[in-house]
C-alpha cells in the first residue's frame, strides 16, 4: 500500500474544490487500516476519512494530515440481509441488491459511498440509513479493535449521528434490512429513480443539496419547509460568485463552473442564507461538511465561533 504526499484533494470530492493533503492513501484491508493508523500515530498526524466526497467541500489549503479514502468493497448476504464495506458506491449496493432480489432502488438518488450514508445518515423520501441499518463493524482508533456495534449506537437524528462529533472512529462496514422484490420490477423503479434524478437533480459538479430541509410546522408547511424552496423564492437561483453557482434548475444545487474556491462557494451559501434569513425568519444550515485545513468544521454563521 502506498502512502503518497502533497496530493490534490479536489479530483477526489464532486465539488472538484480543495488543495492539497499532506499525506493519503486508499484503504482496502483491515491491514491496510491498521498500517495507515500506525503511520500516521508515529507521526503524529491528523486523520481524516474520506467515502464518495459527495457531501465536503474542502479547504483551499487541504488537510494538514493523512486523508484515508475508502475504497473497501466487500458485499455479501448475511441470510435475507445485506452487508455492505463503506467504501461499496451506493449504485454498487444497488445493483448487487437486484441481483438477490431485493430492491433498494429508491437508494439511486443518493450519490457517495454507503459509509458516507451510515454516516450521515443520508436519506431520500421516506428512508434514512438508520431505518434499515441494522449494525456496523466499526474501528476504534483508540484501541486498534473493530468492534460490532448496533444502528442505535449513532444515536442518529436528521442527516446527524455521533460520528459528526467525534474523530474516535470509522465505519468499516454496515448490514441492513432490504424488502424483497422482483429483479425485472426493481430494474423498472432503477430508472424511473435516474431519469427523476436527471429531471429535478442538475448536472455539473456539486455536492448535491447544499442545505438541509427545515422540520415541517404549521408556519414552514411543505413545500416552504424546504431549503430549495426558501433559496428560489429568494431569487437564488443563477447566483454566482466567481465560478461558485447556483443551479438554474433548482436553487439548493450549488455549483462549481470551472475553477471555484472553498472561499467563493461559502461567500455565496452564506449571502444567499442571509438574505432568506431577512425575508422569512429563519436560519439554513448547511448539509455539506465545510472543513478547514486541520479538518474541523468551520462555523457557517459567524456568531458560532465565540
Amino acid at each position: 500500500m502506498d502512502i503518497l504526499k502533497d496530493l490534490p484533494l479536489a479530483p477526489h470530492t464532486t465539488f472538484r474544490i480543495g488543495g492539497n493533503a499532506d499525506y493519503f492513501a486508499e484503504i482496502t484491508t483491515k491491514e491496510d487500516l491498521k498500517e495507515v493508523v500506525k503511520f500516521a500515530q508515529e507521526k503524529n498526524l491528523r486523520l481524516f476519512f474520506l467515502g464518495g466526497g459527495s457531501n465536503i467541500l474542502f479547504s483551499d489549503a487541504g488537510f494538514r494530515g493523512l486523508v484515508l479514502k475508502m475504497k473497501n468493497k466487500q458485499l455479501e448476504m448475511r441470510g435475507e440481509n445485506i452487508s455492505a464495506e463503506s467504501g461499496v458506491l451506493i449504485s454498487e449496493l444497488v445493483r448487487f441488491a437486484k441481483k438477490h432480489s431485493k430492491d433498494l432502488a429508491g437508494f439511486l438518488a443518493l450519490p457517495g459511498t454507503w459509509g458516507g450514508a451510515m454516516a450521515g445518515n443520508a436519506g431520500i423520501p421516506g428512508w434514512e440509513a438508520r431505518d434499515t441499518l441494522l449494525e456496523a463493524e466499526i474501528f476504534d482508533l483508540g484501541t486498534q479493535e473493530f468492534l460490532t456495534v448496533p444502528a442505535s449506537w449513532f444515536e442518529y437524528s436528521y442527516r446527524h449521528s455521533r460520528l459528526h462529533e467525534t474523530n474516535n472512529f470509522l465505519i468499516w462496514s454496515g448490514t441492513q434490512t432490504a424488502p424483497a422484490g422482483d429483479p425485472v420490477e426493481i430494474e423498472k423503479k432503477c430508472r424511473a429513480v435516474l431519469e427523476m434524478r436527471r429531471a429535478k437533480q442538475p448536472a455539473g459538479l456539486s455536492a448535491g443539496s447544499f442545505f438541509k430541509n427545515l422540520p415541517e410546522t404549521a408556519d414552514l408547511p411543505k413545500p416552504k419547509n424546504a431549503a430549495g424552496w426558501l433559496l428560489e423564492n429568494t431569487g437564488a437561483k443563477e447566483r454566482s460568485n466567481g465560478a461558485a453557482r447556483v443551479s438554474d434548475l433548482h436553487a439548493n444545487f450549488f455549483q462549481n463552473t470551472g475553477d471555484a474556491t472553498q472561499t467563493d462557494m461559502l461567500a455565496l451559501a452564506r449571502e444567499l442564507a442571509q438574505e432568506v434569513e431577512a425575508k422569512f425568519g429563519v436560519r439554513l444550515e448547511p448539509e455539506v461538511k465545510i472543513y478547514d485545513a486541520f479538518g474541523e468544521i468551520i462555523p457557517f454563521w459567524a456568531e458560532e465561533k465565540n
